[in-house]
């Protein structure tokens, strides 16, 4: 079984957008926009209440069941991998409606002390140039684009990649010169469609088909695991399908989780793993989740996957419906559990459907090389 997407491993993004026509008085008001650096360090507390009004508007627009996080426990997620990974980001305010964010977005490096740096240290991460609905179609996104140009050159980057949304979105990235690398799919299961009948059979088979293997719960990996539980981690989260990407691995130490998980608990996030262990104490697949108090009808299973040399013996189905029963009784707020995976990740989406997992949004991955945007703005 090919592993899920690494979601809470991966840069924080915002969708690229693109959109609808404007209409109504609006559209015939002359916009007086500035494009400026947003400090996300030292930004004021104002300036995060704008940007996080923004984000909202695009929550509620794209994905309109879920809930939008407060702004503290927002802020502290976005923010969680400073130290492995380096932000810039630029806002598109109106200076005729109090500065009002039109169009925002940011730029992701990994630094060279992270131990992802190197195999992606040619990478720039464009975490979207996202525009808010009524602006669009008035050039915003074009006004922003100089700026990524400019900083993903200056931090001697190349290639650009980010993810997209929408048709709109994927018409600009097409005219830009850029390719969709690796779709996505974001799946939704209701947990009043789950046929718990079935899951309850999967945990039982798991047991009888490896009877010396156990599964084990931690809220928090132990020391003595974490080094062994980082090595599997990485080995397996990079063998989820990449299809045309061109990045590197992405690597988890011991030291980089313990800052990571920290910044997260801070941030309001309870975190829960599930852990097939073998008679000699190896793990041989994991899963887990991730539920924020102020989302509490929505839990996001972040990552599943099973060792190459143990697949076969059923321990992903074992994993996730053994984790589906714990949610069931440890978060009864949950209503809905999303999950990522690669389109072309054909064994982990059989399993998702199984359990009742639909389609809710397809998401695409672009890549494009720097020389291309600069002959787009050229134009």
């Amino acid at each position: 079984m090919q592993p899920s997407s690494p979601s809470h491993l991966s840069m924080v993004s915002t969708p690229l957008e693109g959109g609808i026509t404007l209409r109504g008085p609006e559209a015939e008001r002359r916009l007086n926009i500035e494009i400026r650096p947003f400090d996300l360090i030292h930004g004021s507390p104002s300036g995060w209440s704008r940007y996080h009004e923004f984000w909202k508007d695009l929550t509620k627009e794209f994905y309109p069941e879920q809930p939008p996080m407060n702004m503290n426990t927002w802020k502290r997620m976005l923010l969680a991998d400073l130290g492995e990974i380096d932000m810039v980001a630029y806002e598109a305010v109106d200076l005729q409606q109090n500065e009002r964010i039109a169009g925002f977005f940011r730029l992701l490096f990994w630094e060279e002390s992270s131990p992802s740096y190197r195999g992606n240290e040619h990478i720039c991460n464009l975490a979207g140039i996202s525009v808010r609905s009524e602006y669009r179609r008035r050039g915003i996104a074009t006004k922003l684009l100089p700026a990524a140009y400019d900083e993903t050159k200056a931090h001697g980057r190349r290639p650009v990649t980010g993810s997209i949304l929408n048709e709109a979105g994927r018409i600009l990235v097409g005219n830009i010169g850029g390719r969709e690398a690796l779709e996505m799919q974001d799946n939704r299961l209701h947990l009043d469609d789950v046929d718990w009948n079935m899951v309850s059979r999967w945990v039982e088979e798991g047991l009888k088909r490896s009877p010396g293997t156990r599964i084990e719960f931690f809220r928090s990996i132990p020391d003595e695991m974490l080094e062994q539980f980082c090595d599997v981690f990485t080995e397996v989260s990079n063998q989820a399908p990449r299809d045309e990407l061109r990045v590197g691995d992405q690597i988890v130490t011991p030291e980089s989780w313990r800052a990571r998980m920290e910044k997260y608990a801070e941030a309001g996030m309870k975190y829960l793993a599930a852990l097939t262990i073998e008679e000699n104490g190896v793990i041989s697949g994991l899963t887990d989740v991730a539920w924020y108090p102020s989302q509490p009808s929505i839990l996001m299973q972040s990552f599943t996957g099973v060792q190459e040399k143990h697949r076969g013996r059923g321990l992903g189905k074992w994993l996730k419906g053994a984790m589906l029963l714990r949610v069931r009784d440890e978060f009864p707020s949950v209503i809905t559990v999303s999950t990522q995976s690669a389109t072309s990740n054909d064994p982990m989406l059989h399993i998702n459907r199984q359990l009742g997992f639909k389609l809710y949004r397809e998401i695409y991955v672009f890549q494009m090389e720097i020389r291309k945007l600069k002959k787009y703005l050229g134009r």
